[in-house]
């Protein structure tokens, strides 16, 4: 974890898992790689769990930074059925990445083969959470008939939950078997189905290679060097806090003006998503200034934000989103894993630590389901927003250092 720069994570999620001092209770079973030359890459620690009850797996997985309790102790519940306790052996994987100080996310695998009476009360509590979600159970249960016949049963369910969206997985074991495919189930309308890419992955990978090269020339630039230098005093790091404030405050601007002109409903959803959960994070940046009361203002940091509010109110649809999820967001996970550093337990930073990985990636989701953008016109959006958000975080980095010069 130490080689994969996920050292003080791994240490963070060690400590409290065995908080409860009962280490004999579970066995570290895998350890899983993910690995990419982009923010998508993962570690993956597989704990294999004895004797522990739903609350305990709750626990387990509130190690992670990105977890609705509520949500997964009603989804074990209706696995689990009537039953305190978690079954056998059931499984806590916690997903660990880079720049991340905790666990980013966790999943919990329940062994359904110990906690139902057979297959066909296993499948029936599946198909009840995938309910719950809003989800069509139907294929689950079309792949359980086809594969009764062959002794296949429903071994393991996995649940994830996550602030966003939970996510479910179905595990069958079984052996060799001859039946045909069962036909293919349609969904109901109104039901939200997976898709695969309709977008050629080289086109996207271009664009992802474009993104992370430049998020990298980002983390050599003067702001994020000055927070991560542990050099820099105490009172300069503290003045750059002073200057990212109307870049915060604008940032709230910047998103509003992505909804009210947004006309696409699926991208005016996931405008007001993301709109909802970045709301009041300048209140946050300034609660932690407290001692700090300058309202300052500067040119070029309100040239800079008025750049990107005139983006949001003129570019399509999909440009709209690489602006906000691959351009902004990644620069602020970058600014926020220097901050970080700079700035342990801020309440601020590790908020943004926590949730511009997920806004991230929401980008990259739309740009999978999408074809109506083109590869050059969204890589001119990405030079052109990152070259503002390097002259805001060069002229935060200035005032910062003029300010605290002797």
């Amino acid at each position: 974890m130490e080689r994969l720069g996920m050292a003080q994570a791994w240490e963070d999620a060690h400590r409290r898992v065995e908080e409860d001092g009962q280490a004999g209770r579970r066995e570290i079973e895998f350890l899983g790689l993910d690995l990419a030359d982009t923010q998508e890459s993962r570690a993956k620690i597989y704990y294999r769990n004895h004797g522990a009850d739903i609350d305990e797996l709750n626990r387990m997985a509130s190690v992670a930074l990105d977890h609705d309790t509520d949500g997964a102790l009603a989804a074990y519940r209706t696995l689990a059925g009537a039953r305190a306790d978690a079954g056998a052996e059931a499984l806590t994987c916690l997903a660990f990445r880079s720049g991340l100080g905790r666990a980013a996310e966790s999943t919990t695998y329940l062994r359904m083969s110990s906690l139902a009476s057979g297959n066909a009360e296993a499948v029936d509590r599946a198909a009840n959470l995938l309910r719950s979600q809003g989800v069509d159970p139907r294929p689950l249960q079309a792949v359980a008939t086809a594969l009764a016949g062959s002794r296949g049963v429903l071994e393991l369910v996995s649940h994830r939950a996550a602030r966003r969206h939970d996510d479910i997985t179905t595990y069958f074991r079984f052996p060799v078997y001859d039946q045909s495919a069962p036909t293919p189930v349609a969904s109901r309308p109104g039901v939200l189905v997976a898709k695969e890419p309709t977008v050629s992955h080289p086109a996207l990978q271009r664009v992802a290679d474009y993104n992370t090269a430049r998020q990298e020339q980002y983390e050599s630039s003067r702001l994020i060097r000055l927070l991560s230098d542990e050099a820099t005093p105490d009172t300069t790091k503290k003045a750059v806090l002073t200057y990212l404030q109307p870049w915060s405050n604008a940032f709230q601007r910047m998103i509003s003006a992505r909804v009210i002109y947004e006309a696409d409903p699926a991208l005016r959803k996931l405008a007001l998503e993301h709109q909802q959960e970045e709301i009041g994070h300048d209140a946050i940046l300034a609660r932690s200034r407290a001692e700090d009361q300058r309202e300052v203002w500067d040119p070029v940091i309100e040239a800079g934000a008025s750049w990107f509010v005139d983006q949001f109110a003129t570019l399509p649809g999909v440009q709209r989103v690489v602006l906000a999820h691959l351009a902004l967001e990644a620069g602020s996970l970058s600014l926020s894993k220097a901050g970080v550093r700079a700035f342990p337990d801020d309440p601020y930073f590790d908020l943004h630590d926590e949730a511009d990985v997920e806004h991230l990636d929401m980008g990259y989701q739309i740009l999978r389901q999408r074809t109506d953008w083109a590869v050059d016109d969204v890589l001119v959006v990405l030079d052109r927003a990152w070259q503002v958000i390097t002259v805001v975080s060069d002229r935060i980095a200035e005032c910062a250092l003029r300010d605290t010069a002797a």
